[in-house]
C-alpha cells in the first residue's frame, strides 16, 4: 500500500492509514525526522495498530520536540472516543520497545494487549521471549490503560506521566519483574495509579507521585481469583514478592498504598497525605513485610 498508507500535511502531521507489523528480526524506528504528530486511523470502519513481533521498536522524540501519537477519526476530525468498535493501539509482542520524549493519547479499547501501549511475552515452539524496553520522559494520557506489561523484565520507567486514563495509569501484570520505576507521575486515572499485579517481583517503585486516582495510588497484589474458571490463570493467586516501595508521594486516592498478599516487600519513607479511606492497607496473606518511616 505504500505510499498511500500515509498521508502527510507537509508540516509534521502524518495520518497512518494501514497497520504496521515489524516482523521477526526487524527494526522499526520512528523519530521526529518522520513526523511530529502521528495520527493512527481509528474509525467505526477500520482502526490500525503498530505491532512488533520478535523485533525492536524505537520511538524517540527530542527534549525540544515531543513525538506524539493519537487515535484519529478523519470523518469527525478528532481523536476516536468510541471504544466499542475497537481503537488504535501499539503492542510489542516478544519484542523490545524503547520510548523517549513521546506522548500517546486516546489509544486502546479493552484490557491487556490492546489497552493502549503494551509489552507482552511470546511463547513459540516451547520457548518464551519476554518483553523489554526503557521508557523515559513520555506521557500516556486518556488511553484505556496508560501503559501495560505482561511477562516483561528489567524495564526502566523514568520521568513519565500516566494521566486521565480510563482504567489503570501504569499496569505491569503477570511476572513483570526487576523493573525500576522512578520519578513518574500517575494522576487522575479511572482506577489505580500504579499497580503491579500477579507474580510481580523484585521491582523498585521509587520517587513517584500518585494522586487523584479513583482507585489506589500504588498497589501490589496477587491477581484476580475466579473459582471454577475455565482459564487456569484465575484459579489460584500468585503473590507479588520482594518489591520496594519507597520515597513516593501518594495522596488523594481511594486507598494510597495497598498490598494484597505477598512476602518480603518493603514499604518505607513514603509520604501519604490528603483525603483517602486508608493511607496504608494490607489484605490477605501479607507476610514478612517491612513497613517503616512512612
Amino acid at each position: 500500500y505504500f505510499p498511500n498508507s500515509f498521508q502527510s500535511d507537509g508540516s509534521g502531521t502524518l495520518l497512518m492509514r494501514e497497520g504496521i507489523l515489524a516482523g521477526q528480526n526487524t527494526s522499526l524506528q520512528i523519530t521526529t525526522d518522520d513526523a511530529v504528530l502521528v495520527r493512527m486511523l481509528s474509525s467505526p470502519e477500520h482502526y490500525v495498530s503498530i505491532v512488533g513481533y520478535l523485533s525492536q521498536i524505537t520511538i524517540s522524540g527530542l527534549p525540544s520536540q515531543q513525538l506524539n501519537f493519537e487515535s484519529w477519526d478523519p470523518a469527525k476530525a478528532m481523536p476516536d472516543l468510541e471504544r466499542s468498535d475497537g481503537r488504535a493501539y501499539i503492542l510489542a509482542l516478544g519484542s523490545r520497545m524503547d520510548i523517549d520524549h513521546a506522548s500517546f493519547s486516546d489509544l486502546g479499547y479493552e484490557e491487556g494487549t490492546v489497552s493502549g501501549v503494551a509489552w507482552k511475552s511470546l511463547r513459540l515452539n516451547g520457548e518464551t521471549t519476554v518483553g523489554r524496553g526503557d521508557v523515559t520522559n513520555s506521557q500516556f494520557m486518556r488511553n484505556y490503560f496508560g501503559a501495560y506489561t505482561f511477562e516483561s523484565i528489567e524495564m526502566h520507567w523514568t520521568g513519565n506521566v500516566f494521566a486521565d486514563n480510563i482504567g489503570y495509569g501504569f499496569d505491569p501484570h503477570d511476572f513483570s519483574d526487576y523493573f525500576q520505576v522512578e520519578n513518574n507521575i500517575a494522576r487522575n486515572n479511572g482506577s489505580h495509579g500504579i499497580i503491579f499485579s500477579r507474580g510481580c517481583s523484585h521491582n523498585v517503585i521509587r520517587g513517584n507521585r500518585s494522586f487523584g486516582n479513583d482507585g489506589h495510588g500504588i498497589m501490589l497484589d496477587d491477581g484476580k481469583v475466579i473459582p471454577n474458571s475455565n482459564n487456569p490463570r484465575y484459579l489460584v493467586p500468585v503473590p507479588s514478592n520482594y518489591n520496594i516501595i519507597e520515597n513516593n508521594l501518594v495522596m488523594n486516592n481511594k486507598d494510597d498504598i495497598v498490598l494484597e498478599g505477598g512476602a518480603g516487600n518493603i514499604v518505607r519513607n513514603n509520604t501519604i497525605t490528603g483525603s483517602h479511606r486508608y493511607g496504608l492497607r494490607f489484605k490477605d496473606n501479607v507476610t514478612d513485610t517491612l513497613v517503616i518511616s512512612n
